[in-house]
């Protein structure tokens, strides 16, 4: 998010864990990020061109981060959320990106044995699944996969953290709503 508020207007990022945001602000002390105050159930931390809110992903709305949002950046938050609540999270998503905006989806595949597939999170979230949960809705005119690589090559101490996987596969799609 940093190198972001080196390109962007204004960055917003959304965590659900306060002393991410606290950490994310002591790592980065040039872009000025303090906390300001609790509204609508968000607590908000505000410096040079970013604002980072604290809480429910799921009630996000336009009026929360004031306005739709011509890019989002998914950093692999849609892997750690339970596959139940994936279609409401996507659901999100179109309610906050701009017509004609982009979104960078970064998700990671499990491949292994099955109890190790099973595990998260992250959770296995693979091709298929992504392009049945996005290319069906009425905002999506495209998703291409633009790259995909197993985190196990530049990674490979993460073995041991993930038992039982012979890869774990991260893919990056471009997705674009419709203008």
């Amino acid at each position: 998010m940093a190198y972001l508020v080196t390109k962007a207007k204004e960055v917003i990022g959304v965590e659900a864990i306060q002393i991410a945001l606290e950490d994310f602000s002591t790592e980065h002390p040039n872009l000025n990020i303090k906390m300001t105050d609790t509204k609508d159930g968000y607590v908000r931390f505000e410096g040079d061109q970013i604002v980072l809110l604290k809480g429910d992903f799921f009630s996000l709305d336009e009026e929360k981060t004031g306005g739709k949002m011509d890019a989002i950046w998914d950093r692999a938050s849609m892997v750690a959320i339970p596959v139940e609540m994936r279609e409401e999270y996507v659901q999100v998503m179109g309610k906050l990106i701009s017509p004609g905006g982009r979104i960078l989806l970064v998700t990671l595949e499990r491949r292994g044995e099955e109890d190790a597939m099973k595990n998260g999170p992250p959770f296995s979230l693979p091709e298929d699944i992504v392009r049945g949960l996005y290319e069906n809705q009425d905002w999506v005119e495209s998703m291409i996969m633009i790259q995909q690589t197993d985190h196990f090559e530049k990674h490979p101490e993460d073995r041991e953290r993930f038992a039982g996987l012979t890869q774990l596969m991260e893919t990056v799609f471009l997705i674009q709503a419709k203008k």
